[in-house]
């Protein structure tokens, strides 16, 4: 990337971005922006940290309760966890990506 392309990305970054406080209303624009998806990928690139999985959680539960979402899938070391919402049951399978 030259100089323009990078200063053009970070001004993306800084006019998209969010700050989380750890309010309830923290994810309201992520849901607004959701609307009737019935898919949702969520990606992180620090993999591993509490922060992000809390945040995660957050966003999930907020996707079962107020969305309707009944399974989530969530990658874990190349392999993809999957479970239903309502029973809490895991079933891992091998990603092929």
């Amino acid at each position: 990337m030259n100089a323009t392309t990078d200063a053009e990305l970070i001004d993306a970054v800084r006019f998209a971005a969010r700050p989380l406080s750890g309010a309830d209303d923290d994810d309201d624009a992520l849901l607004e922006l959701i609307g009737d998806a019935h898919f949702v990928l969520l990606g992180e690139a620090s993999h591993g940290t509490h922060e992000f999985y809390r945040e995660r959680a957050r966003i999930t539960q907020r996707l079962v309760a107020e969305k309707g979402f009944n399974a989530v899938a969530i990658e874990r070391g190349g392999l993809v966890s999957a479970m239903p919402a309502s029973t809490g049951s895991e079933r891992t399978v091998r990603s092929t990506v």
